[in-house]
């Protein structure tokens, strides 16, 4: 389909998504269709769920600011994707939303964001939530033009203890400048990267980690930014995998 949707965030869609139902869109997806695509009623578009199931779909009604749309036949599913975790600080600015689009696109299925020591962003309340909303917009985006058809799930973790003793897969590595370089298998398997703030690792989450069996890894001589090193890293192990998801 040329142009893609990600209804994810349209609530329960068990029985939404039967062949010839409809679903009105909310506001923003309804302008990105109908203002930004200048798309018309009996437009073709793709919906998909973000879990692994996509449709094709046609713009069946523009009332205001709403558009609605019906599904048509299944159209491509894909199975759940290898977990690849990416635990990243807090960043300033628009440095944290090149991440978390890219990362959607390098095949990340989970994207943490840690309150690392050192950290320079301290978003409390509703700023928080705000700027949550904000990424998850960003990473919708992300997946509607990149293909995939699995969303990353977007989790505020806390501080590094608290991130790692969540369920995690077994293979985790803590990026750290220095360290021997990242030599991931060649097969895919379940991995997470630790990814520390622009100020670094303090030596007490270094050992926090370690104690949780991370693996201190490097990414060459090079002093990459903080947004700069978990792709690097994510396109490392895809690479390593042949692209396998």
């Amino acid at each position: 389909m040329k142009h893609r949707l990600c209804i994810a965030g349209n609530g329960d869609l068990s029985r939404k998504t039967e062949s010839n139902s409809e679903l009105t869109l909310d506001r923003d997806q309804s302008h990105y269709l109908t203002r930004v695509l200048r798309l018309g009623p009996g437009a073709g578009v793709g919906l998909f769920d973000g879990k692994g199931r996509e449709w094709q779909g046609s713009i069946v009604a523009i009332d205001g600011k709403r558009a609605t749309v019906a599904f048509g036949p299944l159209y491509r599913e894909a199975p759940a994707p290898t977990p690849l975790i990416v635990a990243i600080g807090w960043l300033k600015g628009s440095a944290m939303d090149r991440v978390l689009q890219k990362a959607v696109e390098l095949g990340a299925t989970d994207l943490w964001i840690i309150e690392a020591e050192r950290s320079n962003v301290s978003l409390k309340g509703d700023r928080r939530t705000q700027k949550l909303a904000h990424y998850e917009r960003i990473m919708i985006s992300a997946a509607e033009q990149c293909e995939t058809l699995w969303l990353p799930k977007l989790v505020a973790t806390g501080p590094v203890r608290a991130t790692l003793n969540r369920e995690r897969p077994a293979t985790g590595y803590l990026l750290d400048p220095g360290a021997p370089v990242l030599a991931p298998g060649s097969d895919p398997q379940p991995a997470m990267i630790l990814v520390g703030p622009e100020g670094g690792w303090t030596d007490g989450e270094r050992a926090v980690a370690m104690d949780a069996g991370l693996t201190a890894a490097g990414l060459g001589p090079l002093t990459l930014r903080a947004e700069t090193a978990p792709l690097a890293a994510l396109a490392a192990l895809k690479q390593s995998w042949g692209w396998r998801p």
